[in-house]
């Protein structure tokens, strides 16, 4: 019985070497200062970054970089992230990977604009902007609209 438990605890110890990854599976992915999308932004990586999980919520994953290039500790969405590593071109900008994710290549993307005579600026442009928690919350209350859950 003795050896089995300290099998047992030498198994739980052992695995506590072996941390979890997850990778971020969306253009850009927040890191936040708290488990809560009230949470403020510390940092923001992209597509295909590691990420080191230190623990895990219902939505939320407590993260640091695994590669350590910058120290910090926050919170990221486990939504917008993937326990499988992704396959990705270290040549390729965000911008083509977020191209690749909707089904573009810049070729293809500029072929389909030069056929429709379609212009996209305003898209880019809508992909840049980034709203505070506050903004959103008064966008909500003004228009009367019920928060995600």
């Amino acid at each position: 019985m003795k050896k089995e438990i300290s099998l047992i605890a030498m198994l739980l110890c052992g695995s506590c070497l072996f941390a979890e990854s997850a990778w971020v599976n969306v253009k850009n992915a927040k890191i936040l200062d708290r488990e809560s999308a009230k949470g403020k932004k510390i940092a923001t990586v992209d597509y295909g970054t590691e990420l080191l999980v230190l623990d895990s919520s219902e939505k939320f994953l407590q993260v640091s970089l695994a590669d350590e290039s910058e120290e910090w500790t926050g919170y990221v969405e486990k939504k917008n992230t993937t326990p499988r590593k992704l396959k990705t071109n270290s040549s390729a900008t965000a911008k083509e990977i977020a191209l690749a994710g909707k089904g573009f290549s810049a070729e293809a993307e500029g072929l389909y604009k030069s056929e429709t005579g379609l212009d996209y600026s305003a898209v880019d442009q809508m992909e840049s902007i980034e709203l505070s928690y506050e903004e959103i919350s008064t966008f909500l209350k003004d228009g009367k609209l019920k928060e995600a859950e």
